[in-house]
């Protein structure tokens, strides 16, 4: 029979049933998350904070003063097929997690200048199996089923978008996505230049 501080931790500030179940859902999470395969630490940043914006793989964020250590889970939502090019990928925080603050800077920089959620338009770096770190770029929230435990579309950063504008020369990384090789082609990029 569970004590009366399980029962307040769980029914916490809830109000009705569906909220219980919502908190014991965030618990069972929280409980469970290091020993998830998909857990990791990944780096944060956005281009402002990126030391080392010329290269893209084998990236050393562990050693850097500006990129933000996070724990997240990093997983596939869909595998690569004859008709899709891409792995699609998707990133997860604790549901205890604040990004305000973790993440300080996202509101000012980000959040009240383009009317993005975080962390859309913002970099992490992300370890593969050989404990490689390779640049992505957060690109949109996913909105199917994501009601309970939200989380985020990430693609690899494989091109670096140059223009000029204003006799001024830009530069950015971002995501040349092929959905279907002959039929569509998506580029995503941060929306922050300079």
């Amino acid at each position: 029979m569970p004590s009366l501080e399980i029962y307040k931790r769980i029914k916490g500030n809830a109000n009705n049933v569906g909220q219980i179940h919502k908190n014991q859902s965030d618990m069972v999470m929280e409980a469970t998350w290091d020993n998830d395969i998909n857990s990791k630490i990944i780096y944060m940043y956005d281009k402002a904070r990126d030391d080392e914006y010329e290269v893209n793989d084998d990236l050393h964020p562990y050693e850097s003063r500006t990129k933000i250590p996070l724990e997240a889970k990093v997983y596939e939502i869909e595998y690569n097929s004859l008709s899709k090019d891409e792995v699609g990928l998707h990133l997860m925080f604790k549901p205890s997690f604040n990004y305000k603050e973790a993440v300080p800077y996202y509101d000012e920089e980000f959040a009240k200048k383009t009317g993005s959620v975080f962390p859309v338009g913002q970099y992490v770096d992300i370890a593969d199996s050989q404990n490689i770190y390779h640049r992505y770029l957060v690109v949109g929230q996913y909105r199917y089923h994501a009601n309970q435990f939200p989380s985020f579309i990430i693609l690899p950063c494989d091109f670096k978008l140059r223009w000029v504008m204003n006799q001024q020369k830009f530069s950015v990384w971002g995501s040349l996505k092929s959905q279907n090789s002959y039929n569509k082609i998506l580029l995503h990029y941060t929306g922050m230049y300079k």
